[in-house]
C-alpha cells in the first residue's frame, strides 16, 4: 500500500562482493530498469548475500534485517525504510 505513488532509485549492494550491485529506477510505484552499479542511487541498501537471499525467500523481513543490523542504509535513511518493503 502506497506504493503506487513512489519514484525514486534505490540501490542494492553486496558487501562481500563489491562488483554485485544494482539500482533499481521506480516510477510511479512500477519498477521500469534495473541497471547495475549504485551510483546516483536516492538510498543503498548494504547487505551480505546470505541475509538478501533470506530476504528474497522470505524468511526475513527487510526491517528486522536493518534492526538486526543486517543491511546498512546509505543516503536517505528514511526513504530506505520506506523502501524495505520493496525488497519483499
Amino acid at each position: 500500500p502506497g506504493l503506487h505513488s513512489l519514484s525514486c532509485v534505490l540501490g542494492v549492494a553486496l558487501r562481500e562482493a563489491p562488483e554485485a550491485s544494482w539500482c533499481l529506477w521506480i516510477a510511479s510505484g512500477a519498477l521500469i530498469e534495473i541497471s547495475q552499479d549504485v551510483k546516483g542511487a536516492d538510498c543503498v541498501f548494504r547487505l551480505d548475500r546470505e541475509t538478501l537471499m533470506a530476504i528474497i525467500a522470505g524468511q526475513l523481513a527487510p526491517d528486522r534485517a536493518f534492526f538486526e543490523m543486517r543491511i546498512e542504509i546509505e543516503g536517505n535513511i528514511v526513504l530506505g525504510l520506506q523502501l524495505s518493503t520493496v525488497l519483499e
